[in-house]
């Protein structure tokens, strides 16, 4: 048993190519701690050999394809262009990882409690989609218009516009998210004026748990 202060933990989400990782260098910056919860996912399709082999068991049955490389790990691209393209599969993928994820959300938020730490970002996409909101304090919502966050995606990651709506069309609308978020931080113009916002918005937080 400890007697330190409750733990504030930040909920950042927002749209595909809102700015979620800026954010979380942003935070860094501060010497805030995060968490990233794709991060988690990454490492569970990577290192989970029970979540591995039902994956290739669902792909193998339902689109007799082996989703697995020559090398031994999951082919990202090849379950992605399955999985934007039919719900169930988001759904099955989803059932999966997102219990593990949240475990592991479970303990990150103990163990900061456990060392007094007073507040932590932890960044989670899908964040006002799945249950992860109930495991958080306070929801940040990075707002960017679609056209903004496209050009983003083209210049970045390389993708076609297909390929950027398909993820965009399985996630809630920015009117949505703006709608549940306890706080909103513009990302439409320069750097500059996105870490600003940012960091404003981390002062009212910070300034309103002390």
């Amino acid at each position: 048993m400890n007697n330190f202060a409750p733990t504030t933990i930040i909920g950042l989400t927002g749209g595909i190519g809102a700015g979620k990782s800026t954010a979380e260098s942003f935070c860094e910056n501060k010497g805030i701690i995060t968490a990233d919860a794709d991060r988690w996912s990454h490492e569970i399709l990577k290192n989970n050999k029970t979540v591995i082999k039902k994956i290739v068991d669902y792909f193998g049955q339902f689109y007799n394809v082996n989703p697995l490389l020559d090398t031994g790990v999951l082919d990202k691209k090849l379950i992605a262009s399955i999985a934007f393209e039919n719900k169930k599969v988001i759904q099955f993928l989803e059932q999966l990882i997102h219990p593990i994820v949240k475990r592991k959300a479970t303990e990150w938020i103990k163990e900061l409690q456990n060392n007094g730490v007073r507040m932590a970002v932890l960044i989670v996409p899908l964040l006002l989609e799945s249950s992860f909101y109930k495991n958080v304090d306070v929801i940040v919502v990075i707002a960017s218009r679609q056209e903004v966050r496209m050009k983003r995606l083209k210049e970045h990651r390389k993708w076609s516009e297909k390929q950027i709506l398909s993820r965009m069309n399985n996630q809630m609308s920015e009117k949505e998210r703006i709608e549940h978020a306890d706080y909103v931080v513009e990302n439409n113009g320069s750097i500059e004026n996105f870490r600003n916002n940012f960091y404003s918005v981390l002062k009212i937080i910070e300034e309103n748990i002390n």
